[in-house]
């Protein structure tokens, strides 16, 4: 298990147009792990919005091997649309909200794994120019390998293992 922290890439503009999420496309959408279809089928993320600052805590439990946290993402809008992806790899999501101008309101999460992907859907349009914040929960365990959030250990010079 690799659990990888949530990412929202800064992406460059494209001098092709904007890349807005495939909506009313359902037929040639991927399928999120829910049925439903997942609303954008690339890698890389789409450019409608560019990530301005993460706020974030992280709560590990070294007995445990686990951690939880939130992270507060402050987003500036590119083009107007309903829906933020993100990477997130192998993380429990929770309590996502917007907090927008006209106050807070929830998201809905869609996951797609093969790409590493969360969408989350707003049920109104987030305008361009103007800026959000997202908020969101997660958990994840603590890798055993050197992906995302992972456990370390070392050896003292008295070989103590720490």
């Amino acid at each position: 298990m690799f659990p990888l922290l949530l990412v929202l890439v800064v992406s460059i503009p494209l001098s092709s147009g904007a890349q807005i999420p495939n909506q009313g496309q359902a037929k040639d959408l991927p399928v999120a792990t829910n049925g439903e279809p997942f609303p954008w089928d690339r890698m890389r993320l789409p450019i409608t919005i560019s990530p301005l600052h993460y706020d974030l805590t992280i709560h590990p439990n070294l007995t445990t091997l686990d951690f939880t946290g939130v992270v507060r993402i402050s987003l500036d809008m590119q083009e107007d649309t309903s829906t933020v992806v993100l990477h997130a790899k192998q993380m429990h999501i929770s309590n996502v909200v917007l907090l927008a101008p006209e106050g807070i309101r929830p998201l809905r999460v869609l996951e797609y794994p093969r790409f590493h992907q969360l969408a989350l859907l707003s049920d109104s349009v987030l305008t361009k120019g103007r800026k959000y914040e997202v908020q969101l929960e997660f958990a994840a365990n603590l890798s055993d390998s050197f992906h995302g959030f992972y456990k370390g250990s070392y050896r003292t010079s008295s070989g103590e293992v720490r």
